[in-house]
């Protein structure tokens, strides 16, 4: 019964499921130029924060994976356990993903990469910087080869890496084939 009193008295349980979900969106879009700082809170958390208000907020939530797979932050991923990783991840479903963040730890170097050979034909933003000095040539190559592969849905690509790794990105990038790209920025890091 308290419940009902509640939802009674509760305007949020007023709006629209799709109201709902676009205050979602809102609250967690990160924009093509998206930087992760100290004082901005990741999308990703904010999204996490949103689905613990209350239960109907967290099934709102969780019954979007389009909503989950356009908040995949490597930033905070990359400081998580694998298992939450692979369910951040697998709750993304087969929605078109938004991919961004730092990847600055030489002890995962190989992450966000392998995802993203996985999810390259779902990819529609990329915007990840790069900073893992510490790996032989040959196998920055080898982790970069996805670039290679045809990109149907990806429309913008914003990656940084440092100037000693550029000969390192394939030179036929996307098979010649990314009919949606509408951004591509590669810039130099010192």
């Amino acid at each position: 019964m308290l419940a009902e009193i509640s939802k009674d008295v509760s305007p949020i349980f007023t709006l629209p499921e799709d109201l709902l979900w676009r205050i979602f969106m809102e609250n967690t879009f990160i924009g093509p130029d998206y930087l992760h700082t100290e004082e901005l809170h990741s999308p990703l958390i904010t999204a996490r924060r949103c689905s613990q208000v209350c239960r109907h907020w967290r099934a709102t939530y969780l019954s979007s994976s389009s909503m989950r797979a356009k908040v995949v932050d490597v930033t905070e991923l990359q400081q998580q356990k694998e298992n939450w990783r692979k369910e951040v991840f697998a709750r993304t479903g087969e929605a078109l993903l938004w991919v961004y963040g730092y990847v600055l730890r030489d002890n995962q170097p190989n992450f966000p990469l392998v995802f993203l050979k996985e999810n390259w034909k779902r990819v529609q933003l990329l915007s990840i910087t790069y900073s893992v000095l510490s790996m032989q040539q040959v196998r920055r190559q080898k982790m970069w080869a996805f670039l290679k592969e045809h990109a149907p849905e990806l429309r913008r690509l914003k990656i940084s890496i440092p100037e000693l790794q550029h000969q390192v990105l394939p030179s036929c990038l996307f098979a010649d084939d990314a009919p949606q790209l509408e951004r591509f920025d590669v810039l130099s890091t010192p």
